[in-house]
């Protein structure tokens, strides 16, 4: 388990107690995802050493950043964390160039300052002060310093706080782009589902101090508990499929997931054969109990109810299809669920077993390449 981050730790602090054993691979980008105060950014601080556990062990590939055992506790600065909190933290008397010049200098690796400016999008801005940037300009300007620091790891606490739905679009594509660009692990700590399923690679679910759920990000918020019905969480389903074709004249695009052909708006540098990750939020799922006729809707799926979840104090309910077809040339099985209220569930008598017909809009797709 030499190139992974292994955590087995425990922490009280105050009313609950982070208690921690997951072994990370160091690829790609890692979610830890969860409701506020599950225990995120305390964790994201025993990893950087800014909070020392109880007991336990910690380590970064052959590298022990802590053991209760032996009495080993490695301060943060010899450490190869990047850590980039939610303020970004750069400093205002330094110009943005300044502020990048700096960590350079102290990093043991060298990337090159040039190479992370362009990447981040900074040519323009390095001669101005922190003071006169956007929101969205001085988070890219705070991630670019972290990045030169050449860590081993970046951890991320939730770095695009505070910024409205707009500018995290903007920022998004280059937190997309650190592991191909820089080849940094990343451990990346949100309770936006929007963030998580563009962004991730694996996701690190947290609930009360503890880790519920880890795996791949598509088998992991496809399966995340959409109960209590009034939660943080936009109720969602996330499917992995392939771009199978174009409609030029409508700006449309083919795409197959499951077997099942849907149609989405054209994405741009979508190409035929490639993969393609899709956020569907249940709100935008509609059911027929027969296959509909001169709707506008395109995108029709048929499917076998798995389970209705409703809240009787509210006047809503999840129902959750399961539809089964080839893709990748494997047959599997996936869900997909609707947001309806309690009323339509029982004007149409919905029952668990029923097959019924799921209508979605081609317009509310969320499409990530």
């Amino acid at each position: 388990m030499s190139d992974r981050l292994n955590l087995n730790m425990k922490k009280a602090l105050g009313g609950f107690t982070v208690d921690v054993k997951q072994s990370l691979p160091l690829d790609g980008i890692t979610a830890l995802f969860g409701p506020s105060g599950a225990g995120k950014s305390s964790l994201l601080k025993l990893i950087a050493g800014f909070e020392t556990p109880d007991n336990g062990h910690l380590s970064l590939r052959d590298k022990t950043w802590f053991d209760s055992a032996d009495k080993i506790n490695v301060p943060p600065y010899k450490r190869a964390v990047g850590y980039m909190f939610q303020d970004g933290r750069l400093f205002p008397h330094m110009s943005v160039r300044q502020n990048l010049e700096f960590a350079a200098k102290r990093a043991d690796k060298k990337i090159p300052i040039d190479q992370v400016i362009t990447a981040f999008d900074l040519t323009d801005l390095t001669a101005h002060s922190p003071l006169t940037l956007s929101g969205g300009e001085r988070r890219r300007a705070a991630l670019a310093r972290t990045v030169l620091t050449a860590p081993d790891v970046l951890l991320l606490d939730e770095p695009l706080t505070g910024l409205d739905r707009a500018r995290k679009r903007e920022i998004l594509p280059f937190v997309e782009s650190l592991h191909e660009d820089f080849n940094i692990p990343c451990i990346y700590v949100t309770h936006d589902i929007e963030e998580v399923s563009r962004l991730a690679d694996k996701v690190m679910v947290m609930s009360g101090g503890q880790i519920s759920a880890f795996g791949d990000t598509v088998d992991i918020l496809s399966h995340l508990d959409a109960t209590p019905l009034q939660k943080d969480y936009d109720i969602s389903s996330l499917f992995e499929g392939r771009i199978t074709g174009r409609d030029k004249e409508f700006c449309l695009l083919q795409v197959n997931i499951r077997g099942a052909e849907i149609s989405l708006p054209e994405i741009n540098g979508a190409a035929i054969g490639q993969n393609i990750r899709l956020r569907i939020r249940a709100s935008d799922v509609a059911i027929a109990a027969v296959r509909p006729k001169g709707v506008s809707i395109r995108n029709v799926i048929q499917g076998e109810i798995s389970e209705i979840v409703a809240d009787k104090h509210a006047a809503y309910a999840v129902v959750t299809l399961q539809f089964q077809g080839q893709f990748q040339g494997q047959f599997k099985s996936a869900e997909l669920r609707s947001r309806i209220t309690r009323a339509s569930c029982s004007d149409l008598n919905l029952q668990t077993g029923m097959s019924v017909y799921a209508l979605i809009k081609s317009v509310s797709f969320e499409g990530h390449l």
